[in-house]
């Protein structure tokens, strides 16, 4: 595993990657028929990419902000500061989602729609949580100072205003307690959960 702060850095080969996302105000998100505001704080979406250009195709990709929404994922990217990326050549986004199960799922599906294994590809990185050992580890690797408890990485290397935010309260639910999805993960932490009636768009 290798932490990118540019997509300069990121190779043109198969892989998955952990984008490291900080959001500086409440967004408001749809996934499929469920609308929901992800609240202020830093996330951790996986991925993979197995197309032309391979991670560092993938990753340009998530940076630009004009772009076709496409996926869940470019809903957030278009309202988040990208921190960096932890990426595995040849790696899998399942396993580096099953490596997060410690941190809170926002949101059910989001990112994972086509995928049988895991209940979301997103994840809720609260203040002072820590990551496995071999993710910090390739942070720390890539020589990247935390500022305010996260690193710049992208956002600021590519130019993009991502102020360093001071610390996150851990984000609450706001309807019933979340329930569990597969392996005992958490679902809805945070989140402000509302199923749209089956006749709205």
């Amino acid at each position: 595993m290798n932490f990118v702060a540019s997509v300069a850095d990121a190779p043109s080969t198969p892989g998955g990657y952990a984008l490291a996302l900080r959001l500086d105000a409440p967004l408001d998100i749809r996934v499929g028929k469920i609308s929901a505001t992800l609240p202020v704080g830093d996330y951790l979406y996986c991925g993979s990419a197995r197309g032309p250009g391979g991670m560092r195709a993938r990753l340009a990709r998530h940076m630009r902000k004009n772009k076709r929404m496409h996926w869940h994922i470019d809903q957030l990217t278009a309202g988040a500061s990208l921190l960096g990326a932890y990426i595995v050549e040849g790696g899998d986004e399942c396993a580096l989602n099953a490596a997060l199960a410690d941190l809170p799922i926002p949101i059910a599906g989001f990112g994972s729609s086509d995928c049988r294994r895991c209940a979301a590809h997103l994840r809720f990185w609260p203040e002072g949580a820590a990551l496995p050992s071999d993710w910090e580890n390739a942070r720390k690797a890539a020589h990247l100072p935390l500022e305010g408890g996260r690193s710049r990485g992208v956002a600021a290397r590519e130019g993009v205003d991502s102020p360093i935010a001071g610390a996150h309260p851990t984000p609450r639910l706001r309807r019933d307690p979340p329930p569990r999805g597969e392996g005992g993960a958490r679902i809805g932490t945070g989140l402000n959960v509302k199923r749209r009636n089956q006749n709205q768009s």
